[in-house]
């Protein structure tokens, strides 16, 4: 149901865990059963090194520096430029050049001797343009190549490849004008291999250079790059030239632009500027939203011990990204959902994508991994990036919800296979921006932390940063940072976590006789996949009042852990705070005494998560209800909303008790734990509606119908339609009093409702939201979710109707999300001849290669 899987998808970010107050262990034995046969353990998945070996790229020159002027053909979505290319050998002596360069018309190529131009011969097959130099140049010297060229990014697919047309780079937002209501914009993207489709350049990771860039534009744009803005020029044809300049190295793939109708705020760190590019209908929201920003630059800076390099810090908002956000040097791009306002800011701060770009800035660009094997360097740290600053600014509690939510992703996604994170034979880079990468990543720096401790860790981080400035690494260089810091040798940490593929996966059995404890660990992973893995863990228990921590080893794929205790553990608990990467597949011998123990004196909030998990499991039930709705009065959100976890068939005892709790946390300070607790109240809908609890549902529709006005959009979507589900007269009569209001975020739950009931009201309502250019980009795909089908089921009138609109954002939309959930509710015609025809003749023309897969899955079906 959709409210059980709202509290579903709720949960993740409740897992989390507080650090124990320190204890002496108690005497422990170690006794070890034979290691399970492990042949082939330490190598990849099967498959995995079925795609070709990806090796740094070999560096033939060293690019120095790189300076554009660039102006731009909105009509024919086209820039036209100059690149001025400074350079030495590498190490050999060498007379080709040979650049990548993607699309271009080439219209002169040059070495630049003084003042001079001498035309080069070339060759140029549309994705590398081959030059043939004057003479062989030696390592000591440098030369500058000139480039007059014009970039057509829209034309890659045809002119080199779909492949290649999936990195664009340079993108042009509504650049006719043709679609009310939005800006005009141009951006670039450069990972991982969009800057050649805007400059001709080296792309590869381990090539570094400055950079300037000369951009010119209609006096009306705002323009944003790397580095400072050192010159502004406005030209006699009414144009402006804005004269960008990074005086410190970076890769190519990190440069940037974007251009647009901003509105700029600004802010400072340590007397640098920072500032914040927004629409300027939301120029009084920018703080709100980025507002912290200077604080996590000086706690990353703190923390690592290494200042913030660059000469200033923006961020710009910019309309139909390609992604979440990109991390370019001093100048990180995020997509829509970052402008918002003061209501919308309750339910999604975006503080974890601020902090993952800004801890980027150091790690990713002051430092940037040498090849594409090695991208979790640059996004396992960001990732745990946002660990450290929610574990700075919100708490234990915060940051290992949101770990673990990190960890239920990748295990999620280990479903589909598992790989080393390091890994050098890859389908292509792309392929390597994977949950492996990020979130297996930063779960990875996590357990490295707690192995050599924090002062050790971020001492190991600023040697590492230090040594490696504005340079490119590979994993080993890490390591070698840990090593000389500890003094340890951590090649089986390394090798086993960033080298080998997987993860453990674990059987817990627990056993207690006269005077002993024992806990057998067993390794279940699959040992031609994935390595016997050497984990230290963490035992918490309780013997009488006393809460004791031991540490010990597993290495080996079966071990059994015995220690001495005085009295029976009330319970014992395994990674209490829930550090270890791993998969726990089956727990026995834990009674649900001992699960309700840990639940209301475990330490750590980890535990309470997982005893709530293990107590409300399908086959067991609640085995204390009381206690669990006992949470409820918690200090922290997250464990008052482990109080409202869905029951399994509910007894009438429990929910007498739950749906006042309930009731009550409506009224709760935290958006989430409203938005549950309503969600609780809808799935309790049967129960509400029984006769004898007449009073009870009128008390809570009549709160519910007050909720649909929350300060929090999230709140008031989720009563309305909990209002729907409790009483579908009442709750079709509320969503239709709202039909002609200004609140424009409940018109996907209204359209829902609607159509649900069967209103006559559903389709002329949910066409005008469809055709309104101010209702936003979300709900519209929200509400074209399930309206094929729904649309299907229509009379004749109304199904062409509904067609004919859905086909005009097809082939009309500039929205490339709305044009590809148009097409998934036409699809969910099947029976509907104009369908297929349509899209037989929209594949034609179609230049998006998204919509087209999606047109083209519902063609072959026929």
């Amino acid at each position: 149901m959709k409210n059980r899987l709202l509290i579903l998808l709720l949960l993740p970010m409740l897992v989390v865990g507080c650090k124990s107050r320190p204890v002496k262990p108690d005497h422990q034995t170690v006794s070890s059963r034979p290691p399970v046969k492990t042949d082939g353990a330490t190598q990849p998945l099967s498959g995995a090194i079925s795609y070709p070996y990806r090796p740094s790229e070999t560096k033939v020159f060293d690019l120095i520096h790189t300076r554009l002027d660039v102006r731009f053909d909105w009509e024919r979505e086209q820039l036209m430029g100059k690149a001025m290319l400074t350079m030495r050998p590498w190490f050999a002596p060498v007379d080709e050049l040979v650049l990548d360069a993607k699309g271009f018309l080439v219209h002169q190529v040059a070495i630049v001797t003084g003042d001079d131009l001498q035309t080069l011969k070339y060759t140029y097959d549309n994705a590398h343009l081959v030059i043939q130099l004057d003479h062989k140049y030696a390592r000591e010297e440098t030369l500058q190549v000139f480039i007059d060229y014009t970039a057509r990014p829209t034309e890659l697919d045809s002119l080199v490849s779909e492949e290649a047309a999936e990195d664009q780079g340079l993108y042009f937002i509504n650049p006719r004008g043709e679609t009310p209501g939005k800006p005009r914009q141009i951006w670039t993207q450069g990972e991982s291999h969009g800057s050649p489709a805007w400059f001709p350049t080296f792309d590869t990771p381990n090539q570094r250079c400055t950079d300037e860039i000369y951009i010119t534009v209609a006096d009306s744009f705002k323009t944003l790059s790397n580095g400072l803005l050192v010159d502004s020029k406005n030209n006699a044809d009414g144009s402006r030239t804005d004269h960008w300049r990074m005086d410190l190295p970076h890769a190519p793939y990190l440069f940037m632009m974007a251009i647009g109708n901003y509105a700029v705020v600004k802010d400072q760190w340590r007397g640098r500027e920072v500032s914040y590019y927004v629409e300027p209908e939301y120029a009084r929201y920018a703080k709100l939203v980025f507002g912290e920003t200077p604080a996590m630059m000086e706690f990353f800076s703190t923390r690592l011990g290494v200042d913030f390099a660059w000469p200033k810090y923006a961020q710009v908002v910019v309309r139909d990204f390609v992604s979440g956000a990109m991390e370019n040097t001093s100048a990180t791009t995020h997509y829509g959902r970052l402008q918002h306002d003061a209501r919308e800011h309750l339910d999604n701060p975006e503080e974890d994508i601020i902090s993952h770009e800004l801890f980027h800035q150091w790690f990713g660009d002051l430092v940037t991994c040498e090849s594409w094997a090695n991208l979790s360097l640059n996004e396992g740290f960001a990732t745990y990036g946002e660990y450290l600053w929610i574990e700075h600014r919100h708490g234990m509690d915060e940051a290992t919800s949101h770990l673990l939510g990190d960890r239920a992703g990748y295990l999620r996604s280990s479903a589909r296979g598992v790989y080393p994170i390091i890994r050098y034979h890859h389908k292509g880079a792309d392929a390597m921006f994977d949950a492996h990468s990020y979130a297996k990543g930063g779960q990875v720096l996590h357990m490295l932390r707690k192995q050599v401790g924090d002062d050790a860790f971020f001492a190991a981080l600023k040697r590492y940063l230090t040594q490696h400035a504005y340079d490119h690494v590979e994993i080993h260089e890490l390591r070698l940072a840990f090593e000389a810091v500890t003094g340890q040798d951590l090649n089986w940490f390394f090798d086993q976590w960033f080298l080998q593929p997987g993860h453990p996966e674990l059987a817990l059995t627990h056993a207690y006789t006269a005077g002993k404890y024992s806990l057998r660990v067993q390794q279940l992973q699959d040992l031609k996949a994935s390595p016997v893995f050497k984990l230290p863990i963490a035992l918490d228990y309780v013997v009488g009042q006393q809460h004791r921590r031991i540490q010990v080893w597993m290495e080996t794929a079966d071990t059994t852990f015995e220690f001495a205790v005085n009295a029976a553990p009330s319970h014992v608990a395994f990674d209490p705070d829930h550090n270890l990467l791993c998969r726990l597949r089956t727990v026995e011998g834990m009674t649900d005494e001992a699960w309700v123990h840990q639940l209301k004196e475990g330490e750590g909030y980890a535990q309470k998560a997982e005893a709530i998990e293990r107590m409300s499991d399908p086959e067991t039930g609640i085995a204390d209800y009381k206690s669990v709705l006992a949470l409820s009065q918690d200090r922290y959100w997250g464990t008052r909303m482990l109080a409202l976890t869905p029951q399994q068939e509910p007894a009438d005892d429990y929910l007498v008790a739950a749906v006042p709790m309930a009731l009550k946390l409506v009224d709760d300070s935290k958006s989430y734990v409203r938005v549950a607790a309503i969600s609780l109240l809808g799935e309790q809908a049967a129960y509400l509606q029984r006769a004898d609890n007449a009073g009870l549902r009128q008390q809570v529709q009549a709160r519910l119908q007050r909720a649909v006005d929350d300060s929090s959009y999230a709140v008031s979507k989720v009563a309305l339609e909990t209002c729907y589900s409790i009483d579908s007269l009442s709750g079709q009569a509320l969503a239709e009093r709202f039909m002609n209001g200004k609140e424009k975020h409940l018109s996907g739950t209204i359209a829902r409702i609607l159509r649900a009931s069967n209103s006559d009201k559903a389709l002329p309502y949910i066409l005008a939201q469809l055709k309104d250019p101010t209702v936003g980009l979300s709900v519209k795909t929200s509400i074209l979710r399930g309206f094929g089908e729904w649309l299907d089921h229509r009379s004749v009138a109304e199904k062409t109707e509904g067609t004919t609109v859905l086909k005009d954002l097809v082939a009309n939309s500039q929205e490339r999300w709305l044009c590809f959930f148009a097409v998934q509710a036409l699809s969910e015609m099947p029976k509907n001849p104009e369908v297929k025809s349509f899209f037989d003749a929209q594949l034609k023309d179609e230049e998006d290669n998204f919509v087209k897969a999606a047109m083209q899955r519902y063609v072959d079906k026929f």
